[in-house]
């Protein structure tokens, strides 16, 4: 059966609700606020295409780049996700393509092969040496 011209064709996806003065803002409503302004930029996007709207061009450093570290910069710019996020970048960034020596503190606890490597070495070290005083 066809829908009447003048039947609303409803989702649940873009539904948002309709806020007035008065109105007691709860944060469910707050809520289907924000999923329906997600669904409705993930929907743009799907229309327009994922990608780089403008800039993000990224060149080698002059001021930074040395061989042992090598620096490019990323130029300002705006791009899309697939998920309808804007990803906005509001100066140029040089960003070094090798991680420092001390970043693998940073990222977390070594891996437990790591950790018997590095602790074996020492003890190794330390009873080998303590054999060799009593012999």
């Amino acid at each position: 059966m066809a829908t009447s011209l003048f039947t609303p064709i409803l989702n649940d996806r873009t539904r948002a609700p309709y806020f007035f003065n008065g109105r007691l803002l709860t944060g469910e409503t707050m809520t289907a606020e924000q999923r329906a302004q997600h669904v409705a930029h993930e929907l743009l996007a799907q229309g327009l295409g994922d990608g780089v709207a403008h800039g993000l061009q990224v060149d080698v450093s002059t001021a930074f780049n040395t061989i042992d570290r090598p620096v490019v910069t990323v130029k300002a710019g705006v791009a899309i996700s697939r998920r309808g996020d804007l990803l906005l970048l509001s100066e140029d960034t040089p960003v070094e393509l090798v991680r420092p020596a001390t970043a693998s503190v940073a990222l977390g606890p070594p891996s437990a092969k790591a950790m018997r490597s590095t602790s074996a070495s020492p003890l190794s070290a330390s009873r080998s040496s303590s054999s060799a005083t009593s012999a």
